[in-house]
């Protein structure tokens, strides 16, 4: 079998144009929740006084930090080993530090 370098994707590979086609009406149709995506309500975004899409909250364990991503977003991890009430109460001084830096 000689393969036509000059044939379009249909032609030549009908199995990848229909694969991506797919995917395209899932993109274009779809909605995919994502378990990293923020979920707080805009009331506690409020208070923090940040907008709520310059904010990251990713899941995980371990020791809590607020830090500045190269995109400029603030991502938040709860401190795990810390009580909830006494993470949160020094949450907004960790959101001005990674503000200034």
């Amino acid at each position: 079998m000689t393969f036509d370098h000059n044939a379009g994707l249909r032609d030549a590979d009908p199995l990848v144009a229909h694969l991506i086609d797919r995917e395209l009406g899932r993109q274009r149709h779809g909605l995919e929740l994502i378990a990293s995506e923020n979920f707080a309500s805009r009331a506690v975004i409020d208070a923090m006084g940040i907008h709520r899409e310059a904010v990251v909250i990713p899941l995980g364990t371990g020791k809590g930090r607020v830090r500045r991503l190269p995109s400029g977003k603030l991502e938040i991890v709860v401190d795990a080993d810390a009580p909830f009430d006494e993470w949160l109460g020094g949450l907004p001084d960790l959101i001005k530090a990674a503000q200034t830096t």
